[in-house]
């Protein structure tokens, strides 16, 4: 064989090589970061007609279940009855309380230190948008403090569309969004797709999908999987969260730069500043709580800064009242991880185990107890 030949060959070997190691550092990529991937999703027509029928189309979704009062809103054990409410909460899981009995939710042990009813409108999965839209679908609720809480991803679900593209699950949850323009708020409806409208979606994203912030093969959105896996997996390694990740910060701070092509700061900010306008026009006392991520409370814990800041900052610069968990709950676990309050300690994830969601109960409990007084509204006993 003369050189070239030589030549040719070890470059088809490395190539080969290369192919190998990329494919299979994909599946390992499946298994543990599997939103970091984009596979059409293998969805049976009839489930998804169901979807169809069970969707709310002004929210994305809505739970249901024995925990629910009829209103929607999760069951409260300390105050049952619906109405008067001191305080209602607007969030994703970590407020409904997923893992957790009613009674543990932390809206429920706040409700027990107040002396009085906070309602928990809290819904898996929902971004700050859908728990804005929440609230002003609630027109006839009047709380005397209304609570946007947010946990970091949800700023990313309120750019998103399709929950399968952030969370390589949740193929039937498409939502609706706002985006922002010349300074104001314009919802994006939900996409209405019969099953021929979704199946050719699920295959080209991009093609139905306008204003959606994770559309796959973009800096933030997961990777086609696909021969070569060469190239899939250099997307996935130079995509926005794997380099934040790398580069030691929390997957999702670029989308609480100013400047983000998402737009999500921005965004965030206008959707705060609608929440309180609301709760203002009610009667009520806005109040933003930030909870924090594992990510985010390790770094704060060992000195690398607020990764949230910009939202306090922002929430301050609104004239919003606000509090960011990080501190106090760092305080309160004097030297414990926050992994040990959370369900899933092994893998340092999941949500707040009873004891957690109590903490953030006594948390809270103080500086609300003093707006209500504030409010004219009585001290708890």
């Amino acid at each position: 064989m003369g050189t070239v030949g030589g030549w040719l060959l070890a470059a088809v070997l490395t190539l080969a090589a290369a192919e190998l190691a990329a494919w299979a550092s994909l599946a390992v990529v499946q298994a543990r970061a599997p939103y970091l991937l984009y596979r059409v999703p293998a969805t049976p027509q009839a489930a998804y007609e169901t979807y169809l029928g069970l969707r709310r189309d002004d929210l994305g979704w809505a739970g249901r279940g024995p925990d629910l009062e009829p209103s929607g809103s999760r069951s409260l054990p300390a105050f049952p009855q619906p109405g008067d409410e001191c305080a209602s909460a607007y969030g994703d899981s970590f407020t409904f309380g997923v893992g957790l009995s009613p009674g543990e939710s932390w809206p429920n042990q706040l409700s027990i230190r107040l002396g009085c009813r906070v309602a928990n409108w809290g819904e898996p999965g929902y971004g700050v948008d859908q728990a804005v839209l929440r609230f002003l679908g609630n027109e006839r609720e009047r709380p005397r403090i209304a609570v946007l809480a947010i946990w970091p991803e949800d700023i990313l679900r309120s750019v998103n569309r399709w929950q399968y593209l952030i969370a390589s699950s949740g193929e039937y949850s498409f939502k609706p969004r706002f985006v922002l323009e010349e300074g104001k708020l314009r919802l994006i409806p939900i996409p209405r797709l019969d099953w021929d409208g979704y199946r050719a979606c699920s295959r080209l994203p991009e093609d139905c999908l306008d204003h959606e912030g994770f559309l796959p093969d973009t800096v933030d959105g997961p990777a086609r999987v696909g021969f070569p896996h060469l190239v899939t997996a250099l997307r996935v390694l130079t995509g926005s969260r794997v380099r934040n990740h790398l580069s030691g910060r929390v997957s999702w701070a670029g989308f609480l730069e100013e400047g983000h092509t998402s737009g999500a700061r921005p965004l965030v900010r206008a959707l705060m500043a609608r929440f309180a306008d609301e709760a203002k026009a009610r009667g009520a006392v806005p109040l933003v709580v930030v909870f924090p991520t594992t990510g985010s409370q390790q770094m704060f814990e060992q000195g690398k800064g607020l990764a949230t800041r910009p939202l306090i900052e922002d929430a301050a610069a609104l004239g919003i009242a606000h509090l960011d968990l990080h501190e106090p709950l760092a305080r309160r676990l004097a030297g414990r991880s926050l992994c040990d309050i959370l369900d899933g300690r092994d893998r340092c994830g999941g949500h707040f185990t009873a004891e957690g969601a109590a903490m953030v109960g006594d948390i809270l409990a103080p500086t609300m107890a003093d707006m209500l007084a504030g409010s004219g509204y009585p001290k708890p006993p």
